[in-house]
């Protein structure tokens, strides 16, 4: 099972670099998961190109650009493979920018929040209590019909969502980071595309 997975950007003397967090590359084998890096270059993207791929992880880095974020390569890139990955039926799980990503294709709109920036914070996930990271800017108390709402902050931010109809998951805090990995993230990416394939 091969999964795509999108980078953030940086600028080196102006230039856009795609760049990912390694910890991606430890949790994803941790969870006996295949990867291929995807790039920002929003020409490349295509059916051709994704077909290839069993799902997609939309990573976190980079506000959107409706959130004063920098990189207009990145969401144009990001928001063709959103719309192509739901045409084609392939599993989508956004991460921190990824579930701001799929709150934004939904009419959402996120609003400018503080105290969500923390390397532990409890959240809800079915009304049992946990602990994990946290690291936005933004975010939203707001939700659409067409998402359903699995996780909350102890303030009632919206933390975690998933599509009835769509191959769509979003989670607000990133598993790659967490020492050690929880295994509720693990099980989460696991399921969640196993059950696809």
């Amino acid at each position: 099972m091969k999964i795509g997975i999108t980078q953030r950007v940086v600028y080196k003397n102006g230039t856009p670099t795609d760049v990912l967090d390694i910890g991606w590359d430890v949790f994803l084998k941790k969870c006996g998961i295949e990867y291929e890096l995807i790039s920002n270059i929003e020409k490349n993207i295509s059916r051709d190109y994704l077909k290839k791929f069993k799902g997609i992880i939309l990573t976190g880095g980079n506000s959107l650009l409706s959130c004063n974020g920098d990189s207009k390569e990145r969401d144009k890139a990001e928001k063709k493979i959103y719309r192509l990955a739901i045409n084609m039926q392939i599993p989508i799980i956004g991460v921190c920018r990824g579930m701001q990503l799929i709150q934004e294709m939904h009419g959402i709109k996120l609003f400018r929040i503080f105290g969500h920036v923390k390397k532990k914070q409890k959240i809800i996930i079915n009304k049992k209590t946990k602990i994990t990271n946290s690291y936005h800017n933004y975010g939203t108390k707001k939700n659409v019909r067409d998402l359903v709402v699995f996780a909350k902050s102890v303030d009632g931010l919206i933390k975690g969502i998933f599509s009835k109809k769509k191959k769509i998951v979003g989670i607000m805090w990133h598993p790659e980071r967490n020492n050690p990995f929880k295994p509720y993230d693990i099980n989460l990416f696991k399921k969640y595309f196993n059950k696809w394939n």
